[in-house]
Parts: structure tokens; sequence; C-alpha cells
């Protein structure tokens, strides 16, 4: 990952991700971390409460605590409104409903990464990786306008009850 400058928001060329080589297991915390060495003030969001504390060891343990930030709390109940970069992983089932939640909250500099599913209607700037360790990346200003494009009426069709 690169540093995204603070004021520019997210420059398409500035923000790479590099899945993890050899990380099957014990990677809780892994991309939050990477994330706070290269500068980020860096959230995770997790149910599982010994998870979230190992998550807080390993950030303490590379020295990044102090950019890093673990918390038990149900993501469906979390505004992602104040992030511009996200990085999901999820289940095949949770994709529709986070596309719609994150489509409502995300402001339009922000960059979305699903690690291991698509989002299933967002159409990805980049993609990497084989399998179970594909990344998609998305930017919000492209799964917006596609958006807003669908819902203009076309010449010809009347939109009403």
């Amino acid at each position: 990952m690169s540093k995204v400058p603070e004021e520019g928001g997210c420059p398409k060329d500035n923000f790479h991700l590099k899945p993890p080589t050899g990380t099957k297991r014990r990677t809780w915390g892994l991309v939050v971390i990477a994330a706070a060495k290269e500068g980020f003030q860096a959230v995770g969001f997790e149910l599982n409460p010994w998870l979230v504390w190992y998550s807080r060891y390993r950030a303490w343990r590379e020295g990044v605590h102090h950019n890093t930030s673990f918390f038990m709390l149900d993501l469906w109940k979390v505004s992602f409104s104040q992030y511009t970069n996200v990085v999901i992983f999820g289940v095949p089932q949770m994709m529709l409903p986070l596309e719609k939640k994150l489509q409502t909250e995300l402001q339009d500099n922000t960059r979305v990464i699903a690690c291991r599913f698509p989002f299933p209607h967002w159409i990805p700037n980049h993609s990497t990786g084989e399998g179970v360790d594909t990344v998609w990346i998305y930017d919000s200003q492209t799964f917006k306008k596609a958006n807003r494009e669908c819902l203009k009426p076309t010449k010809g069709h009347a939109v009403g009850h």
C-alpha cells in the first residue's frame, strides 16, 4: 500500500494493495497493521472479541498500535461515511446488502477493496490475484456515477405511478 495524501482524496495512482503471501492463517488485523505502517490511521471492526484482542496485541508488537484501533462492533451498525479507504473481508451472502449500505454511506472520493468475494453489481476499477486471494478495487466515483445513470429516465419512457 502506498500512502494516500491527506488532502488529495484517493488518487488512483497512489493506492496499491498487494495481497499478503503465505498468510493463510493468523491474518487477523494484517491489513489494518499494514495500512498503519504506511502512515494511515487504520481501524478494524470484528465481532469476535478474541480476534479484536489478538489484533490489538499484533499492532502493539509491530509498533503501530498508536495508528490502529480495533473495535468489537457489528459492521451493520457502523457508519462508513468518515472513511476514504475501506477494505472488506466478506462472505458471499453479505456482499449485496453491504454494497447497498456502502453505496449510500460513502463519500465520492472513497476507495473500496473487497477481498475474496466481489460486490455483485459494482464494476471494479482493478482486480488482482486468483481464487481466494483475489481482490477487487472499486472507486466510489465510478459506482456512484453508474448508479445515477441507471436511475435516469431514458427518452421515450415515463417514470411514475
